[in-house]
């Protein structure tokens, strides 16, 4: 495994209660008749905050780039 990897699996480990509320509140998001646009709108707000490029494709998939 390479360092970065390592480091990424890492910082996964500790953040486990944060994820585990990151979770909590995205499920906790109404999704009537199975439209995630709401939890869409959720992830890419997320993705942005953390310098991501965010976008949607045509069937509202959340799709966040990292560049490097």
């Amino acid at each position: 495994m390479r360092a970065a990897q390592r480091r990424a699996l890492d910082c996964l480990r500790s953040s486990g209660p944060e994820a585990m509320t990151e979770q909590i509140a995205f499920a906790e998001i109404p999704c009537p008749n199975y439209r995630a646009s709401r939890r869409g709108g959720f992830l890419a707000e997320k993705f942005a905050a953390e310098g991501l490029r965010v976008s949607r494709d045509k069937v509202g998939n959340v799709i966040a780039v990292h560049r490097g």
